[in-house]
């Protein structure tokens, strides 16, 4: 079931994209009277310069996140060790205070 999901999802996605390519290139085509596909042109132009930028720019914005994310995650174990350390040495005292006073 999830993999015919996937699949209708990339369709709807390739649909929807068509149909966005197809407006684009009529409105070219009505305001640019000329035999070159313009909107063809345009279309490629467009999608190779956000490409081009999602690869240069948006791979290392994924790439910061997850370096954030890593370094967000480490404090807070570090953070919980700490807790933790103060926790168990502090039971420790206790018991070292009992065991001196001679109580229980």
């Amino acid at each position: 079931m999830k993999t015919l999901t996937i699949y209708a999802a990339v369709g709807a996605a390739g649909a929807l994209g068509a149909m966005a390519r197809l407006l684009v290139a009529t409105i070219c085509a009505q305001l640019l009277t000329t035999s070159f596909p313009i909107g063809t042109f345009v279309i490629n132009i467009t999608g190779s310069l956000f490409l081009g930028w999602f690869a240069g720019h948006g791979v290392g914005e994924i790439g910061r996140f997850r370096r954030h994310e890593a370094r967000h995650r480490d404090r807070i174990r570090r953070r919980l060790h700490d807790v933790f350390n103060v926790h168990v040495r502090n039971q420790r005292l206790d018991q070292q205070r009992r065991a001196a006073s001679g109580g229980d």
